[in-house]
């Protein structure tokens, strides 16, 4: 670690624990720090792009941003007393917690968070000899966008932030997370420190905090450790595949694995069942269907992928916005659990959740469909202080957003218009297209007899069951008897009087009945081009069933040994797919059955991105063929006129003829007296072309012309890059 990184987290952390020391309310020890790690890197990333674009992209801009947070904290301070008050009460209770145990819980949790975050994080992106390899698929792909707008903003100077992938547009994607790698790749960080340690910090934190907000309305830890695991690992019954897998292992026939045969036949079961940990040891596929085809995927259409390998490893936008959203309904709940007036929670959480539209727009979808519905049950004139700081930092953004496009009908990928209905979400794969109904051509009329007939069909909640087993049916009994708890009139039915420790408390039921109204609305609204983006609202629905089964398999722990066993094989069910998906991609899992790493930059790559850093201007426009991981522009910092389509999109860019234009300067002239090369290449202010086997494969790339028309820049490997700038 160099000298600058270091000293930049060392601001961080001084400059969150200032804003952490502006909340006035009871916090414990680790409330508080998590909260002060978000507001550290969330809000000093902004600070920092403020600074940056003063002063440029430079060691002291970069490193002026957390100062000037705590500056800010220090300022706001005046008139409410001294930061470190907060601070000291909640070390005072450090002594009496740690006799009576209670510290300890939180403390193992930490220490579990920590050592667990710290081996995946370490393997998303490592040096292998002179190569940078992904340990993980999906962080090949995702971190590839992430390290583009990472780099553009350390080498490229990106500011003020122009679309990396698509040259000559605003940057809508939420690219605060990413400017803070870039902040770190500035000060010496190597690419995979500056992509994967802030993320491994963030998700620490979010651990502390879903713990905390459990603890605080069930008065347990162990119910958010229950929950960080199902929001972690939680998934379907894909896991039933291993019965069948391990029945071929053992050489036992499929009819004869069916159940009421193996009943019939105990010898076949012993059979299996020897043969099943030879099969975790060496499994044949993915049991939640994110690396299988759709036809050997074990249970049917599974569309709900392990969450540790689809959102919490792969999209940094994501864990930063989940962190973010946990620190606010803390914050939130910390507020609302003293006596009026208590403003500075409620105003610190809405300059986190004003942060959203910059860092994770579902995030803010998320609370901002949530969030009301607790307000008009706990009515609070502090509500107003959220909103308002929300909306201060938020507007700018989400207009910046909103003028934006939404994508198209009839585009050069299909349509990538959005928002629209698709009432079911993807239960029915098979079902006529006509299920997808967008806003702009059809409107809403005559789509709530589609969306009925959905929420009747038993096909639609098999769909439910199938991808995150008990967790839907869980929520329907929990929230359902705590819902009629809560109705039954005081004084009615006097013989059966209110638990006073009821298994749902009325905190827990009041956080997490919106959340139940989000995963209806997600199975209706289509938030973004691609409908499997929805998962991302769906996680935070997720993460209240993931409360709400907690506190129940906690309670039934406490229960007796038939209750432990019940809510122990429940828990099982749920965690049992993820965990033989993660156990598959574990870095020291056999070869045979980890897929292995994948050459994310090579040496070539390496030496290529190195050279077009130091030979070409920062703000250079270059032709690619739409690589994801090409190194110009994940290493090298440059913009590209169109970079990966899928990633573009998936975000509903309108294209227009940017797709054919690239192919055509890619193929060149066949007549150079009416050659449109030299046009588009002024046109979209292109300076150099990058030429290799992707640019061959994918666009019909004609080597020969360019080589005989412009000069090379720099060579290496397969890839040449040509110097266009007097077209």
């Amino acid at each position: 670690m160099t000298f600058g990184v270091a000293l930049l987290w060392l601001l961080t952390c001084a400059a969150g624990a200032s804003v952490a020391g502006l909340v006035r309310v009871p916090l414990r020890l680790e409330e508080r720090t998590a909260v002060a790690i978000v507001a550290g890197v969330a809000l000093g990333a902004l600070c920092s792009l403020g600074t940056t674009l003063a002063f440029g992209m430079n060691a002291p801009g970069v490193l002026a941003g957390p100062v000037l947070l705590g500056l800010l904290g220090l300022g706001v301070s005046f008139g409410m007393g001294d930061l470190r008050d907060p601070w000291r009460e909640s070390l005072a209770e450090v002594p009496a917690r740690w006799r009576s145990r209670e510290l300890w819980p939180p403390l193992a949790l930490l220490v579990a968070a920590v050592t667990g975050f710290s081996v995946l994080f370490a393997h998303t992106l490592f040096v292998t000899g002179q190569d940078i390899n992904a340990g993980f698929s999906t962080v090949w792909a995702d971190w590839s966008l992430h390290a583009t707008a990472a780099s553009s903003f350390a080498v490229g100077h990106n500011l003020p932030p122009h679309d990396p992938i698509f040259s000559g547009t605003p940057f809508r994607y939420p690219f605060l997370p990413d400017f803070h790698s870039g902040m770190l790749l500035e000060l010496g960080a190597s690419p995979g420190a500056a992509l994967a340690v802030p993320d491994a910090v963030l998700c620490v934190a979010a651990a502390l905090l879903l713990a905390s907000l459990a603890r605080r309305l069930t008065g347990s830890v162990a119910v958010g450790v229950v929950a960080m695991s199902i929001c972690l690992l939680g998934g379907g019954v894909g896991a039933s595949g291993l019965w069948w897998d391990a029945c071929a292992r053992a050489g036992v026939s499929v009819p004869r694995c069916a159940p009421i045969q193996v009943a019939l036949h105990p010898g076949d079961a012993v059979k299996v069942v020897r043969a099943v940990p030879a099969t975790v040891a060496d499994q044949p596929r993915a049991y939640d269907g994110l690396l299988t085809d759709t036809g050997l995927q074990p249970a049917g259409n599974i569309q709900w992928y392990t969450p540790m390998m689809a959102w919490w490893l792969p999209q940094r936008t994501f864990v930063h916005g989940f962190a973010i959203a946990l620190a606010v309904l803390l914050l939130v709940h910390s507020g609302l659990a003293r006596p009026p007036p208590a403003w500075s929670p409620f105003l610190v959480a809405g300059a986190l959740a004003g942060l959203l539209p910059l860092v994770h727009v579902h995030s803010l979808v998320a609370l901002g469909l949530t969030l009301p519905l607790v307000a008009a049950v706990r009515r609070r004139r502090e509500w107003l202080g959220l909103l308002g700081v929300t909306l201060v930092l938020a507007v700018p953004r989400l207009a910046q957003i909103a003028s934006g496009g939404h994508g198209v009908e009839q585009g050069p990928f299909g349509s990538n218009a959005f928002p629209y209905l698709e009432p079911g979400w993807k239960w029915n794969l098979d079902s006529d297209p006509g299920r997808i109904v967008s806003l702009s051509t059809n409107g809403i009329g005559g789509v709530a007899s589609r969306i009925v007939h959905v929420f009747l069909t038993p096909g639609f909640w098999g769909f439910w069951l199938l991808n995150t087993g008990i967790l839907l049916p869980a929520c329907a009994v929990l929230l359902g008897t705590a819902a009629m708890r809560l109705a039954r009139p005081m004084g009615v039915d006097e013989e059966r009087p209110r638990p006073a420790d009821p298994t749902i408390p009325d905190g827990l039921a009041l956080l997490c009945a919106p959340f139940m109204l989000l995963f209806l609305i997600a199975n209706v609204v289509v938030f973004q081009s691609w409908d499997w983006d929805n998962t991302k609202l769906f996680a935070y629905w997720q993460m209240a069933a993931a409360l709400l089964v907690g506190a129940w398999v906690v309670r039934w722990w406490r229960g007796g040994m038939w209750r432990a066993a019940t809510a122990t094989v429940a828990l099982a069910s749920v965690l049992l797919s993820g965990g033989l998906v993660m156990l598959r991609q574990l870095p020291w899992t056999p070869s045979g059955t980890n897929p292995g790493s994948y050459t994310w930059a090579s040496h070539d790559d390496r030496v290529l991105a190195d050279q077009v850093a130091a030979r070409t201007p920062r703000n250079a426009v270059i032709l690619t063929g739409g690589r994801p991981n090409d190194p110009l522009l994940i290493l090298a910092g440059r913009t590209a006129v169109m970079g990966y389509p899928g990633w573009l999109n998936s975000y509903g860019t309108d294209f227009g003829s940017r797709p054919d234009d690239v192919r055509a300067m890619y193929v060149g002239c066949a007549n150079d007296s009416s050659c449109p090369v030299p046009g588009l290449l002024r046109r979209y202010g292109v300076s150099f072309v990058e030429l290799g086997g992707w640019e061959r494969d994918n666009q019909s790339a004609n080597e020969s012309w360019w080589a005989a028309h412009y000069p090379v820049l720099v060579r290496s490997g397969d890839v040449t890059v040509y110097d266009v700038r007097r077209s």
